[in-house]
């Protein structure tokens, strides 16, 4: 599909140098606030939202099946 051309073909490279810094600076307080530690991403229900809003947007699909949703 073309639409997602660009993001297939490209020549990714991710660096977190900086978010680790602000990380050790944070409080606990500001961890539990801003959730920045991807570790704890609930990944099946992030790639579950994430796949239906594909579907919608996208696609313009104006339903997702209902067996999809996560638990």
């Amino acid at each position: 599909m073309a639409t997602f051309d660009f993001f297939y073909d490209g020549d990714w490279a991710y660096e977190n140098k900086n978010i680790n810094k602000v990380f050790n600076r944070m409080s606990p307080e500001e961890i539990a606030e801003f959730e920045c530690d991807v570790r704890m991403i609930k990944w099946k229900e992030y790639l579950v939202d994430y796949l239906m809003g594909t579907t919608i947007w996208v696609l313009n699909e104006n339903q997702v099946a209902p067996s999809l949703r996560y638990d």
